[in-house]
């Protein structure tokens, strides 16, 4: 499990901080807070699991290895970093 972060740490807002503050007083779950609690994937924070068509996902964890369409791991890595570039170039335009 992740440490927990404070409200200045979550957000540089002050409102955004004393609303932070507030929520966690009266026990409300924020994205902050749940993604404080999540444990993150180890194979996935490598960027080798593959989500990208209905057959998986695939999770590769060692040099060699295929996913079901036969994508290796450098094939997976770099199909998850062009998808991402083309998500935040599309969410700016």
């Amino acid at each position: 499990m992740a440490t927990k972060r404070t409200a200045q740490q979550q957000s540089s807002d002050p409102a955004a901080q004393e609303m932070l503050i507030r929520a966690e007083e009266l026990g409300i779950g924020t994205a902050f807070s749940r993604a404080d609690e999540m444990a993150p994937c180890n194979i996935g924070g490598a960027g080798m699991c593959c989500k990208q068509c209905g057959m998986g996902p695939c999770r590769l964890t060692k040099e060699g290895q295929t996913g079901v369409c036969g994508a290796t791991i450098d094939t997976i890595q770099a199909r998850n970093l062009i998808r991402a570039i083309a998500a935040g170039a599309a969410a700016h335009s």
